[in-house]
């Protein structure tokens, strides 16, 4: 899956209820180096075999009809084809959308150990659970510990593990837009939520959301913190998701992928059946070795039924190469140089940011609690996609806001990966764009 060209801006249809989610709903996947469009196409029913007879193909075999959950047709949208041209041209500054951190030169140097042995496990390696365990500092919950080849496949463990064809997952937006392909891929409607901007915030408004359940929703996803925003879950919002499932009898999944171990709350006594997930992408810069983990958490019963299905379903699977697992335990201890790597890396670029813009800019940048990205929020004219499409013009990369489905218009978003040198330089590029349009409000 490419993080490439996503539809153009277009108004959403009313919400379905009964009928499978239609695919060209599904306006987004997102990745690391691209992004490509995603749109319908249209299933031709084959020909039935009287009507071939007429056509002199008695023996010709009825023309295969796939599935509509795979029924995408990948045609890049303006912006991804003014990406592929700028860099044709050869003057594209592609920092502020680096998001690969072993491009970005923040990765640590690994090794695989040798090894001719294959030993497979549902739940992965318990050494490497252990350890793992240990380093995210819940050494006793290891138990609930299960590994998979990526947050991807956890996903859609999960999904599997939850719904029937044609159910529900809530998800709140903005957010990573994999998880509507990935549900639909199951079978599944995801419901994106829009998320309550409060200040430089974006917040669940839990009484919003209970009248959005419906009879066939079957858990709610949120993301701690939230990709692309950053914000963390407050204390609050995590009793209120939490008390909110338990009543009505719904999965609770959290995405920590970019939550630091101090911040992870898989040390929380949950009420409800709770999915917490988190891998080697972002918590050690080592998305080339592919391995993620997920907590399954709640109601002792509850939790070790869950659990029980989830290694059923993932023995029919076993993704994990057995390599990885076996390094694991060598390699967490770099995880905590890794993550200072990062953190000094966005801190510098964010702060890069604030000191270009000019007092009184029409634009704005948003606070930086956590993640990998900045938020802008930007006047809604011209809108994302025009802007972007001229920062690309003028050899600048920027990420439109509706990928990430923000719940109102007027945002961009900059990831803050790249080398401080090479990000200061594409950033003054996008500050001249954006004055050369907007000039001061002041």
């Amino acid at each position: 899956m490419h993080l490439s060209a996503l539809p153009s801006q277009k108004p959403r249809p009313p919400r379905p209820h009964v009928k499978l989610k239609p695919v060209w709903r599904i306006k987004s996947v997102l990745s690391k180096t691209s992004l490509e469009r995603l749109t319908s196409t249209r299933l031709h029913p084959a020909k039935g075999l009287a009507s071939q007879r007429k056509l002199g193909f008695a023996c010709a075999m009825p023309r295969l009809a796939f599935s509509q959950r795979t029924a995408f047709e990948a045609q890049p949208n303006p912006w991804a084809l003014a990406l592929q041209k700028a860099r044709r041209k050869g003057r594209l500054y592609t920092a502020l959308i680096e998001s690969n951190p072993t491009k970005a030169g923040l990765s640590p140097h690994t090794r695989l150990p040798p090894s001719t042995g294959y030993t497979p496990h549902a739940q992965g390696l318990a050494s490497a659970r252990k350890a793992l365990s240990k380093a995210l500092g819940h050494p006793t919950l290891y138990p609930r510990l299960c590994l998979t080849s990526g947050t991807s496949e956890a996903l859609g463990l999960a999904f599997k593990l939850l719904g029937d064809m044609g159910d529900e997952i809530v998800a709140g937006m903005p957010g990573y837009p994999l998880v509507q392909t990935l549900a639909t891929f199951e079978g599944l409607h995801c419901i994106p939520f829009p998320l309550r901007l409060e200040g430089e915030a974006f917040r669940w408004d839990i009484p919003l959301l209970e009248k959005q359940l419906s009879p066939r929703t079957k858990a709610v996803l949120a993301t701690h913190p939230q990709a692309p925003t950053g914000c963390c879950l407050l204390r609050e919002e995590v009793l209120a998701l939490e008390a909110l499932c338990a009543k009505h009898g719904l999965a609770l999944i959290i995405d920590e992928v970019f939550a630091l171990p101090q911040h992870s709350l898989a040390g929380h006594p949950w009420k409800c059946l709770t999915f917490l997930l988190g891998g080697l992408s972002k918590g050690l810069g080592l998305p080339q070795h592919k391995l993620a983990w997920t907590w399954v958490l709640g109601p002792k019963a509850l939790a070790h039924k869950a659990l029980q299905r989830w290694l059923w379903v993932a023995d029919a699977y076993l993704c994990l190469a057995t390599p990885v697992q076996k390094a694991l335990p060598t390699w967490l201890p770099m995880a905590k140089a890794f993550e200072q790597r990062v953190e000094t890396r966005c801190k510098n670029n964010h702060a890069c940011l604030a000191k270009l813009r000019p007092q009184g800019a029409a634009w704005s940048l948003f606070a930086r609690e956590a993640g990998w990205t900045a938020v802008l929020r930007i006047p809604i004219s011209p809108k994302e996609e025009p802007l972007t499409l001229q920062l690309l013009e003028a050899g600048v990369a920027l990420w439109p806001g509706y990928f990430f489905e923000f719940p109102v218009p007027g945002f961009v978003v900059a990831s803050l990966l790249a080398p401080e040198a090479a990000f200061e330089e594409a950033a003054r590029h996008m500050v001249q764009v954006f004055e050369a349009l907007w000039g001061q409000t002041t």
